[in-house]
């Protein structure tokens, strides 16, 4: 094998989880990110997924994992990853490793922690508040793929009710509750939450400009706006159908500037 060499593991297929191991040589490797699974992502290997944080690469001669992101999709499994037997150091910035300490705390709260019980009490609280006021309210509540924790809590209660609005924020990933959501509700359709069906008598919008990822064309420029324009780009992350229009717009911009260009798409 040549060194460096980079591979690219977990969700690579979906819109978040994938690590991305550099290797400097047979005994030097640097993780980068470790993150979550959306609900029907699949690492391509099958093992891992929104049900199993399975390593799909061995712990053998890691010597640090980077966290690039504070963002619980890209840094939740953290936890998962250390319980697997990696004692290594995280490197990061100081300000993501600020948010990262907050993101992890609210994430063993919230998923892995003995007091769901109060959890839950709190959230029925606030639900039951919602549902029974006549006065109007917002509940700001997240993940926005709506796949699990505490979000679920609130279109159970309130999807059947069409007096209820929900916004929905940017793209809904294949699979997500909310991708569900805007197909089917304004068919007057129905989700599943843990095996029970909900009817959508709620009003299902969408809004978009708030997304914190760059778009298709963001992508494009962000490629093509530097000095050196690289000679191979990586796509690993996304649904297999964008990944190659943006391949395609790529082939295009290079082809236009009389360079090189060699893609490859995991």
């Amino acid at each position: 094998m040549r060194y460096p060499s980079i591979a690219h593991h977990d969700a690579v297929t979906g819109v978040a989880g994938s690590c991305h191991p550099l290797r400097m040589d047979d005994e030097h490797a640097l993780p980068i990110g470790r993150g979550l699974f959306q609900r029907a992502g699949t690492s391509p290997a099958g093992r891992a997924g929104a049900g199993s944080l399975a390593l799909e690469f061995s712990l053998g001669g890691i010597k640090a994992l980077v966290a690039v992101t504070a963002h619980v999709d890209h840094a939740g499994p953290i936890p998962c990853f250390l319980a697997a037997g990696c004692k290594r150091p995280i490197l990061s910035s100081e300000p993501s490793v600020r948010a990262l300490l907050i993101v992890l705390d609210n994430t063993f709260r919230l998923g892995f922690s003995r007091g769901q019980k109060q959890v839950a009490w709190y959230l029925e609280r606030c639900i039951t508040a919602l549902t029974q006021t006549a006065q109007p309210a917002i509940a700001i509540v997240g993940s926005g793929l709506c796949p699990s924790w505490r979000i679920v809590n609130y279109p159970k209660a309130m999807l059947g009710d069409e007096q209820q609005d929900v916004l929905l924020i940017d793209h809904q990933a294949d699979g997500a509750t909310g991708r569900r959501m805007q197909r089917f509700g304004p068919r007057s359709g129905y989700v599943e939450f843990d095996g029970q069906r909900y009817d959508i008598r709620a009003q299902v919008h969408t809004i978009g400009g708030y997304s914190a990822h760059a778009d298709q064309k963001g992508l494009a420029s962000f490629v093509t706006r530097v000095t050196h324009w690289p000679s191979e780009v990586r796509i690993v992350h996304g649904e297999l159908e964008a990944k190659h229009q943006l391949a395609s717009i790529l082939h295009q911009r290079y082809d236009a500037a009389d360079k090189t260009l060699k893609i490859v798409i995991s």
